[in-house]
């Protein structure tokens, strides 16, 4: 898997850093996708004390708005011309209706608009390491 690259959003903890992990331990390159710019510093440098592999690295934003995900979407194609993975793991769920700052309900905003968005923004990166893989992680969340 040598000189392979892989986008873990929310890989920061949970089922997104142990993907992170993951991919890491067959020697893909991950850029971890977090909204907390210090405890995605710390877990990145923590994966790379520990990562045989690949390298990780981070970049931060807010993926429940669209101008943060669409900026990601921008930044990642310009270092990266070539992806070969890309884990939609970011999302959210609220019992009460919210909207965000630039006025979408949040749910939606989170879990459908900014993941459309951010893969749209990496078809040329991802079209370019063909055979990639675009990954949506879902939850049994959608029961409450």
């Amino acid at each position: 898997m040598a000189d392979r690259t892989a986008v873990v959003t929310g890989g920061t903890a949970g089922i997104g850093r142990a993907t992170a992990e993951g991919l890491l331990a067959t020697g893909f390159d991950v850029i971890i996708v977090g909204h907390n710019r210090e405890r995605g510093e710390r877990v990145a440098s923590e994966l790379r004390q520990r990562a045989d592999g690949g390298r990780p690295t981070f970049e931060a934003a807010d993926l429940s708005l669209v101008r943060e995900a669409s900026a990601l979407g921008e930044r990642l194609l310009r270092r990266y011309p070539r992806l070969d993975v890309l884990v939609h793991n970011f999302g959210g769920m609220y019992l009460d209706r919210r909207l965000t700052e630039e006025g979408h309900e949040a749910t939606f905003a989170t879990n459908v608009l900014t993941p459309l968005l951010l893969t749209e923004e990496l078809l040329p990166a991802l079209r370019a390491g063909a055979p990639s893989r675009v990954v949506f992680v879902n939850s049994d969340a959608h029961r409450f």
